[in-house]
This record gives structure tokens, sequence and C-alpha cells, in this order.
């Protein structure tokens, strides 16, 4: 079922048979990865989209990892933030993977991350691991993790509150 100018349903989930909710996830998707497709005019390969296996975003049908014929990850992901600079697709999440593959994701949050084990050079191959070089990217800490992070947050803020509580409203003892 075609669900963009170049997009099939198919691509996104093969069995082709998802739910509703589901697929309009995929649509909303494909819609900004088209935009990305006219930017380039080129084809958009989707490796993996709908996956019970894949991220939280890819199970609910809005996450997928693609490639972009004859671009390396470094462009697709330039491309991607000139998009969003310029309001034309959302914020959402991008990933860099070896072999130029590429993961965009509907989320709110808008991280960025690089898990490629190599990073590419200006000839076309590839270089040192980027565990090596300056870490450039930014991304959230895992939800565990802000979950945990606004435990200790909310208890030192209530723990404070009560301190506070003491001192100001202490009643004063009539000395005898």
């Amino acid at each position: 079922m075609q669900i963009t100018k170049n997009f099939k349903l198919e691509e996104f989930a093969p069995s082709g048979n998802v739910p509703g909710y589901i697929e309009n996830n995929i649509r909303a998707l494909a819609q900004q990865l088209q935009k990305l497709r006219d930017q380039f005019n080129a084809p958009i390969t989707i490796l993996k989209g709908l996956s019970e296996t894949g991220s939280n975003e890819q199970k609910l049908g809005s996450g997928a990892i693609f490639t972009v014929s004859g671009k390396n990850g470094d462009q697709v992901k330039a491309a991607l933030e000139t998009l969003i600079k310029n309001g034309q697709i959302i914020n959402g999440t991008i990933g860099l993977y070896d072999k130029n593959h590429v993961y965009f994701a509907l989320t709110p949050i808008g991280q960025r991350f690089d898990k490629r084990t190599t990073t590419p050079t200006k000839g076309g191959g590839t270089s040192t691991p980027p565990s090596t070089q300056p870490n450039t990217t930014t991304t959230a800490p895992p939800l565990a993790e802000n979950k945990t992070n606004k435990t200790i947050l909310l208890a030192g803020l209530a723990l404070g509150l009560l301190v506070l509580g003491t001192i100001v409203f202490k009643e004063d003892k009539p000395k005898r």
C-alpha cells in the first residue's frame, strides 16, 4: 500500500498487517523521510522498520534504520539536521551506525547518538574508532537513569523543604 510518493507500508512493515495506530505512526515517519528523500533526490532503503526486537519507537512503528543511496551517514545526518532547523521535519532522534546506516525516530526529545565502531574519512574509508576521538554528540541519559535522577531530586527537595519548615515554623520555647 502506497503511503507517500515513494514509500510503501510494506517497506516499514513487511507483513503489512499492523494495527491502525501503528500504521498511523508509520505514515507519520514515512512523511518525514519522504522530505529527506526529496532533499537528496535519491532512494532510501528501509533496513529495519517495525520490529519486535528494535527500539521502543520501532516497536510502535515510529522509528527506522535506513540508508540513502550514494550518501554516507554524516551527510544524511547533516541533511536531517538542516531539515529540522528549517522546520521541515520534526526534531526526532538521529543515530549513526556502521555501513552508513542511519536511525531516525519520531521522538519529542530529539536525541543524537553515534554507535559506529569506525568513523568515515574524507576518502570514504574508515579510520580509528570514535571512542578515541572527541565526542561531539550529546545524548540524553537512558529513561531509567532519568527516573533515578528525578527521584533523587524530589527526595532532596522534600528533605530541604522539611528542614526549611522546621526552621521557619519553629516555635520559640518560653524560657523558664
